[in-house]
């Protein structure tokens, strides 16, 4: 992760928060909303709790599909109103919860929104979309940090 890009997700975020109510609630979730910075930066702001698939088991396939299905329609939703960047070079996706994960953690948890933002960037922002996710074209980041709310934040530049 380059210097740049952790300077622009403080940025995104501390003007995020100035936009909020001064009292953060317990537990809650941050607000969802989009913004695009001055460098032309977009900033997506998700309210939801992303956990480590990784730990727990959803009884079976259905269950696993639920979660993902909830996440991805969360983030379609989002970007519904977005109009999509024509080049894109880096992603970061950004973890905001009360706790932190490990780092396999970190990805696994941000799998759906990551399938999502691809599905999106190439053109087919469905629950079910396919984008090329193999980190070749574009550079892909994980980040979080700890914070009474939950949400996810996704920096495309």
């Amino acid at each position: 992760m380059t210097r740049l890009s952790l300077m622009a997700i403080e940025e995104a975020y501390a003007e995020f928060v100035g936009t909020q109510d001064p009292k953060p609630k317990k537990r809650g979730f941050i607000t969802t909303r989009t913004h695009t910075m001055l460098d032309g930066t977009l900033c997506i702001f998700v309210g939801h709790r992303v956990n480590n698939p990784l730990n727990s088991s959803h009884g079976s396939w259905k269950g696993t599909w639920g979660v993902r299905k909830t996440t991805r329609g969360k983030v379609m939703r989002v970007l519904a109103g977005v109009a999509r960047p024509l080049a894109v070079k880096h992603v970061v996706f950004v973890r905001y919860s009360p706790r932190t994960l490990d780092p396999d953690g970190l990805a696994a948890s941000l799998k759906s929104v990551q399938d999502q933002v691809f599905a999106w960037l190439a053109g087919d922002n469905t629950l079910t979309g396919k984008g090329d996710d193999t980190g070749k074209s574009v550079s892909i980041a994980y980040e979080q940090y700890k914070q009474p709310e939950f949400g996810v934040g996704v920096m495309i530049r």
